[in-house]
Order: structure tokens, then sequence, then C-alpha cells
């Protein structure tokens, strides 16, 4: 029965995010700040617990839980040793005994562990693939404070208001575009994949047709270089603070920045959706020498 709430946990935020069924499941929960359901049953069975091992020796529900203590202990099967089992099949194991199930202070540290393991997990995810690039070093601000988080419901999915555009951007973040460097990185039925060096823009077919490339660089087709002007005029005026660090950050930077900031990000993510749609016009590049 859990792996049908997996299944539609997962349809329903990928539909949500507007990506493909085939997408990194760790961005489900990175981008929405949800727990993976798994993970969020455990916690409210922590939380039950808690309440358990708060109440008073004289009730009943009381004697209940130190009878499955005992099975615990015993090593036979039982509610808490069920608890105990998805503790200790965590990405970072957590082990426990019968007594840490008996003081509500100890049971709160654990599901607080739990909860680092997750976030650490998928923050893990978030560092090492190479499809997260455009996620990793991302302040948020939190209680007066930037600071790193790693599961919160994005800015950019509640502030920017036209569905097209908001999922232009969310699929460009999460690496689900249709640009080259995306796109050919898997085989096709008349063609092998294209190593990465070789997925060229279809415009100046110099660089990598790759998010930065597409949207801060590329100078081979007129209309989008004038698309591009146009839209870092309208940026600056969004966000005057943008313009400073234009000047001195790298390109891939400067769209961190530019996604960043809650006062523009409405025109970036049209811009964003005004250039993906600008390439699906324009037949791809196809080097030679990877047919099947």
């Amino acid at each position: 029965l859990i792996e049908e709430y997996l299944e539609a946990q997962h349809l329903f935020l990928r539909r949500l995010l507007g990506i493909n069924s085939r997408s990194m499941l760790a961005v489900l929960f990175t981008e929405t700040g949800l727990m993976p359901i798994r993970v969020r049953r455990l916690l409210l069975g922590l939380s039950r617990l808690r309440y358990l091992a708060d109440l008073g020796p004289e009730r009943r529900v009381r004697i209940a839980l130190l009878d499955s203590l005992d099975l615990l202990e015993a090593g036979h099967s039982c509610w808490a040793g069920d608890i105990a089992i998805l503790l200790r099949s965590l990405p970072t194991p957590i082990q426990v005994t019968a007594k840490d199930f008996l003081a509500v202070e100890s049971v709160e540290a654990i599901a607080k562990r739990v909860i680092e393991a997750v976030d650490a997990d998928l923050q893990f995810d978030i560092d090492h693939l190479k499809k997260t690039h455009l996620l990793r070093n991302r302040l948020e601000l939190l209680d007066d404070k930037l600071t790193m988080v790693t599961r919160r419901r994005r800015h950019y999915l509640t502030m920017v208001p036209i569905p097209a555009h908001r999922k232009a951007l969310t699929r460009l973040l999460l690496s689900d575009h249709n640009l080259s460097s995306e796109r050919l990185r898997y085989p096709a039925r008349y063609r092998l994949a294209i190593p990465e060096a070789e997925r060229l823009c279809r415009f100046c077919r110099r660089e990598v047709e790759n998010e930065v490339h597409a949207l801060l660089v590329c100078d081979g087709h007129q209309p989008l270089a004038a698309l591009r002007e146009a839209f870092l005029v309208e940026l600056f005026e969004c966000d005057v603070t943008l313009e400073a660090t234009y000047m001195i950050l790298s390109c891939h930077d400067f769209l961190g920045h530019m996604v960043s900031s809650r006062k523009a990000v409405k025109r970036v993510a049209k811009f964003v959706c005004e250039v993906l749609n600008l390439y699906d016009s324009f037949e791809r590049y196809i080097p030679t020498g990877f047919e099947r």
C-alpha cells in the first residue's frame, strides 16, 4: 500500500511542478517543502509515540506502550519495533533502544534527527547531481536573515501567476527543458547520445546550448539578442541591485541572482518562457557522426 501512496505523491508533485514523469525525485521535495510520504508517516508515528510517552502510568494506552517496548527488547515484532526498523532504514541510520521511547525529550530528539537525515540526503543530491547545478548555494529569507534551506516552497512557485511562465522557469531550474544540453544527453531512435561538448547551440554553433548560454550569452540570432536586450532594461528597472551584479558576476551566478530576486522573478519567468519558445521554433543542431 505504501508504494501506491509513494506513486500518487510523486505523480501529484510532478504534475504540480509541470515536469516529466521521469524527473529526479529529490527536487519534488526541495522545491515544494514537502516531506517524502514514507518519512512523513514515520514522523506521525513518532508524534504518537511522544504523546504516549507523556501519559501517566495509570493510563491503559501507556501500559500498552510498555508492553510494546518489552517486545522490542525481547526482539519480537511490535509497533515500537516497526518504528525502530524504519529509523534504521533511513539514509543515515538512527539506532535506538526501548529506553529512548520512554521520554518525551528523547522522542523529540529522534524526530529532529529524522528531519536532519532526510534533508541531508536531499541536499547531497542537489550538490552532486549534474542536473541540479542551478539549485545549489541558494539563499532564502528565513527569520529576517538569508540562509540555505534544503526544503521550502520556493518563491517562484507562488510569485509567478501565469502558469506558462511559472512552468517554463521551473523546467529550466530543474533541467527538464528542451535545450540541447538536456535533450541530446539521451539516445533517440535514429541517433546515439551526444557528448556534452558537442551539444552545440542551434544558432551560433560555438558553445554548448545550455541554460546560461541560451538566456544570457548567445548572439547568433538577432531576435534572441534583441529579446535579451529589452529584458535586461526591464530587469534592472524591477530590481536596481541586479545591474551592479550583472557587471561583476559570471553569467551562471547572475542567472541565480535573477531567479532569487523576488522583485523581478515574474519578469524573469516571462523571459525564460519567451527564450525557450524561440529555441523550440527552430530545428535543433545535431552534429554528424552519431547516427545509428
